[in-house]
């Protein structure tokens, strides 16, 4: 036989060449170094994947990638990698920032801080400089409806007015990790007292940590003779800007709709302290919801106000002249006409807004309880605006 015919031979079946054993490397765990860096390296990738999708016009593939790439992210801040690497047992839990819309964990949290002595209001501050703001109010109003009509206002302002903080209510999960935190942090104590304490009905809001500047009541000073020059020019400076106008406009039509008369009354008079701005001078609405005013039938005095004629034109002259007799100045300014008409057409940009919000409105309407009810008489209001 032939070496080329041996050769053959020796590759048939009859004679398989021996197995070789793999061998499997041992798996230890990663030092919390590589998990941090194998963390980015995943970060990259998934990044690298949304703009490829992106160029391509494929917009599914590009938000899954973002998404996944804010996932490794989380996990490089964290020191643990989502996806490839197990968090080893006894290792610390996933920190999440504080915020509105996040869970509250008692791990997350790194100081307490009460922000007013008038009111129930706290700043829970976590880590990277992240925060968020528990706000608690009490009402002579039943818990469910109190509650109920703070979403419906909270959804309304959200859709009317620009720069509406996010909020949302505390859970019992929420509640029962701020009661976890230990007495010795920051004003915790006071927080809890005020939510075992106060009496009646009461809301645990979060609410999104905002840049608040400076309110009408800290610019006004009781009257120009008591103002700085710097408060008289800011002041004036708010009154004579059309956008500003504008957006304290839509604010006031909201307040009229809800009841919300601890800042934009039917008195047509405005509480100055409950309208707030940011440092950059940009109207910034905070306080929506008047805990003592409910959402009832047959109970609307503001109706006359949000009529499409004489009744805006009445509301927008009157509190454009208040808003100016803070600042020491009357209807023969040069500049009260254009004010006034800003102010306005704010209020029925608003009620066009409000219109649009029927169809949710008569959705929720269908439901069974307060936040039903309350949604139906709001759907019933903005109705009754079209007649005007």
């Amino acid at each position: 036989m032939s070496n080329r015919m041996r050769t053959r031979a020796s590759r048939t079946p009859s004679s398989p060449a021996p197995a070789v054993p793999r061998r499997s490397a041992p798996q230890a765990a990663a030092p919390p170094g590589h998990r941090v860096a194998l963390a980015r390296s995943l970060q990259r990738r998934a990044g690298n994947r949304a703009t490829r999708a992106l160029l391509a016009g494929d917009h599914d593939a590009a938000r899954r990638g973002t998404a996944a790439r804010e996932v490794m992210a989380l996990g490089a801040r964290s020191g643990e990698v989502i996806q490839g690497v197990r968090r080893s047992p006894g290792e610390a839990p996933l920190r999440r920032k504080l915020g509105a819309l996040h869970p509250i964990q008692t791990n997350d949290v790194r100081g307490v801080q009460r922000l007013s002595q008038e009111k129930l209001v706290f700043r829970l501050t976590g880590r990277r400089g992240t925060s968020v703001i528990i706000k608690i109010e009490g009402a002579n109003e039943e818990q469910g409806a109190y509650s109920a009509r703070e979403r419906e206002v909270y959804e309304m302002a959200r859709a009317v007015l620009k720069k509406t903080p996010k909020a949302s209510q505390l859970t019992d999960n929420d509640l029962a990790a701020i009661d976890a935190i230990a007495d010795d942090m920051g004003d915790v104590a006071q927080l809890k007292d005020a939510i075992h304490n106060l009496p009646g009905s009461k809301l645990f809001l979060k609410v999104e940590t905002v840049n608040v500047g400076i309110n009408l009541q800290e610019l006004w000073q009781g009257g120009p003779g008591n103002q700085t020059n710097d408060q008289t020019r800011r002041l004036t400076k708010i009154l004579f800007s059309k956008s500003t106008m504008n957006a304290l406009g839509r604010m006031a039509a909201l307040d009229l709709l809800v009841g919300n008369s601890d800042r934009f009354g039917t008195d047509r008079r405005v509480n100055p302290e409950n309208v707030d701005f940011t440092r950059g001078g940009s109207v910034l609405p905070l306080d929506n919801l008047d805990p003592y005013s409910r959402i009832q039938p047959d109970d609307w005095p503001a109706a006359q106000y949000l009529e499409t004629g004489p009744g805006i034109s009445t509301y927008m002259v009157d509190v454009t002249e208040y808003l100016f007799s803070l600042a020491g100045l009357d209807r023969d300014d040069d500049h009260f006409e254009r004010s006034a008409m800003a102010f306005g057409g704010g209020m029925v940009k608003a009620l066009a807004i409000m219109r649009g919000q029927l169809g949710r409105l008569a959705q929720q309407a269908q439901q069974d309880g307060p936040r039903g009810e309350i949604a139906a008489e709001l759907a019933r209001r903005i109705a009754l605006t079209f007649a005007g």
